[in-house]
C-alpha cells in the first residue's frame, strides 16, 4: 500500500496546475459529489472547482481550491483564511486539496465557529482516499492454498 501511495503522490505532483484541478474535479465526482465544474481561470476568486454535496434531502454548495505543491511547500493559515473569505456567503462548505501538507496553524483554523468549514486534504490523505475508494487503483486478492494433513482427521 505504501508503494502505491508514493506512486500516486509522485504522479499528482507531476501534473500541471490545470490538470491537477481537473483531477480534483473528477476525484470528487467519483467520491459522490454532484455537478462539479471547473471555474474560469483567473476569475475564480480562489475557487477552482464548485458543485454540490447531497446528504439525504439536503444539498450544500461546495467550493474547492486545489494546490499542486512540492512536499516542502506547506499550505499556511493565510491561504486557508483567504479561501474562506472568498467563499463566505456563496458556499456552505469549502474543501482545500493539496499534494503537500498543512501547517499546524492552517489545521487549527479549518473549522472555526460561525465560519464556513473548510475540509483540508493533504497529499497523503488524498492518496489514502484514492486507495480506499479504488479511484485509479486496482486491488488484487490472491488466494493461497495450503495443505494441512492434520485437518483431514478433525
Amino acid at each position: 500500500k505504501d508503494r502505491v501511495k508514493k506512486e500516486i503522490i509522485e504522479y499528482l505532483r507531476g501534473l500541471t496546475a490545470e490538470q491537477f484541478e481537473d483531477f480534483c474535479r473528477i476525484f470528487l465526482i467519483k467520491y459522490g459529489f454532484l455537478e462539479m465544474k471547473l471555474t474560469k481561470r483567473g476569475r475564480d476568486g480562489g475557487v477552482d472547482v464548485s458543485g454540490l454535496l447531497r446528504v439525504g434531502l439536503a444539498s450544500m454548495r461546495v467550493a474547492v481550491q486545489c494546490k499542486k505543491y512540492a512536499a516542502e511547500n506547506k499550505i499556511g493559515r493565510s491561504m486557508i483564511s483567504a479561501f474562506r473569505g472568498d467563499i463566505t456567503g456563496e458556499f456552505e462548505q469549502g474543501i482545500f486539496i493539496t499534494t503537500s501538507s498543512y501547517t499546524k496553524e492552517a489545521l487549527e483554523i479549518s473549522f472555526k465557529p460561525s465560519c464556513v468549514p473548510v475540509v483540508l486534504i493533504d497529499g497523503e490523505q488524498l492518496a489514502d482516499f484514492m486507495i480506499d475508494k479504488r479511484i485509479g487503483v486496482q486491488r488484487e486478492l490472491i488466494e493461497i492454498y495450503d495443505f494441512e494433513q492434520d485437518l483431514l482427521w478433525d
